[in-house]
């Protein structure tokens, strides 16, 4: 019985020094996200510009809520996929580009996001010989079924009909100036610096 008892002290500190980890890495990833958006925020008030004033406002409120925004992509990315049977693996969501970089805000500018998976092979990006295999389609049919996917995440341009991102701007009541450039592959090789990307959501 002593033996016993050890064991389970020995299992329940396991047990506890892993939870303690995975809280430290939660905390360091909401840290890294919110130094992010700060980073933003900052490069953002170095535009002085009176015409683009509203627009300012409008891209400094979105900020505000991108720890929200990235997370709720993430989480609604990992449903979508997994109620059809995918399973990506590790989801994170950045944003890259023009706002990233403090290029100058114009009136039509928005924020460039990409989606990065840990299995390829999962995603909406996976090469379509290896889609359709997942779902032992024919090859026109799953560009289809892909493509749709996309759809579902982004809306449909012709018809109007509003995607997850414009329920989740929507939820968190910003305007959607974002525009997905990447459904889930690995980080792009081009974006070779920190300072390239920056995290903003995370689903494991």
């Amino acid at each position: 019985m002593p033996e016993l008892t050890v064991n389970k002290k020995i299992e329940n500190k396991s047990t506890a020094a892993k939870n303690d980890k995975e809280r430290t890495s939660e905390t360091d990833l909401a840290r890294v996200i919110n130094n992010n958006v700060r980073r933003m925020l900052i490069l953002l008030s170095r535009d002085k510009s009176e015409d683009l004033k509203p627009t300012r406002e409008k891209f400094k409120k979105i900020y505000e809520k991108l720890p929200d925004v990235g997370q709720k992509i993430a989480e609604s990315y990992h449903d979508m996929l997994h109620k059809v049977g995918l399973n990506p693996g590790e989801i994170r969501v950045y944003i890259v580009g023009g706002r990233v970089k403090g290029k100058p805000l114009k009136a039509d500018s928005d924020i460039d996001i990409i989606i990065t998976v840990g299995n390829v092979s999962q995603s909406p990006e996976a090469g379509l010989k290896s889609f359709a295999s997942n779902f032992k389609m024919d090859i026109e049919d799953a560009l289809y079924f892909r493509d749709s996917l996309k759809e579902k995440l982004v809306g449909n341009p012709i018809t109007k009909e509003p995607g997850i991102m414009s329920a989740i701007c929507k939820d968190l009541n910003i305007s959607n100036e974002f525009h997905i450039l990447n459904f889930g592959s690995q980080l792009p090789t081009q974006l070779n610096k920190p300072g390239d990307y920056l995290l903003i959501g995370i689903k494991k």
